[in-house]
């Protein structure tokens, strides 16, 4: 018997038997599992169609559902906790409660963030070399403060704008604070950037300031800043008293 005759022979009886389609069942199950697998995995187009479905489920549950009562719980908390933590830890733990549970708008001016931040100058400024007033009771005299709205040159090729709102206080360059800002062709508003008081380390928080945490908490809020002016000045009256001085 030739070996053609003996290979058509031993196919023959494996078609017979069912071998034959028994390793092409194997193969094909093979297959199957193999292509379900690549389908849901994590990026795959099984996976992605399954969690958007859930998402459409789930979403609008998430966004109905009341989170007062956890903010409430988590106020009391923080409460307690700074009442009893050292002084070296208060700020930190004072500023992570303004920015877990922020009262924040939706939309703020320019204008009412420059009043903001004179708040903060009137708290913070350094009063070395400013002459004392007693027209009204003794005080420092007031300080001369400014802000701008600056928008950078696009370039050609993209749909996204940036500019930089500057306040300035020419008495103390240490109060002087620049927030970046940008938004995309379809917007009118402005976001603030996303790297703006970014926290590299939650231990950060200890050394912010109440605006600094204020403008952390617009960012992550989402709030959208109107440019409802773009330049101005006004003036801040520190909120130190001169120390008392007797001749």
């Amino acid at each position: 018997m030739s070996l053609e005759s003996s290979i058509k022979d031993i196919v023959s009886q494996k078609l017979e038997d069912g071998t034959v389609e028994r390793i092409i069942t194997e193969h094909i199950e093979k297959g199957i599992e193999r292509a379900v697998s690549e389908i849901f995995r994590d990026y795959g187009s099984g996976t992605k169609t399954i969690r958007k479905q859930i998402e459409a489920v789930i979403m609008p549950f998430l966004e109905r559902y009341d989170y007062s009562e956890y903010v409430l719980k988590l106020d009391d908390v923080l409460t307690e906790v700074l009442q009893a933590t050292t002084a070296e830890n208060r700020n930190l733990l004072s500023n992570f409660k303004k920015l877990m549970t922020p009262e924040v708008p939706a939309t703020i001016t320019i204008t009412t963030l420059f009043e903001r931040w004179m708040g903060h100058v009137a708290k913070h400024i350094d009063t070395s070399g400013l002459n004392v007033s007693i027209d009204d009771g003794p005080g420092y005299e007031d300080v001369e403060v400014t802000f701008e709205f600056s928008e950078d040159e696009r370039r050609s090729w993209s749909a996204r704008d940036t500019g930089r709102l500057v306040f300035e206080c020419e008495h103390d360059k240490d109060m002087n604070f620049e927030i970046g800002l940008h938004k995309w062709d379809n917007s009118s508003d402005w976001d603030i950037e996303s790297s703006q008081m970014a926290i590299a380390d939650i231990r950060s928080l200890r050394n912010m300031t109440e605006f600094e945490v204020f403008i952390m908490a617009l960012r992550q809020n989402g709030t959208r800043v109107v440019i409802d002016k773009t330049t101005g000045d006004d003036s801040v009256t520190p909120d130190e008293e001169p120390e008392a001085t007797f001749n």
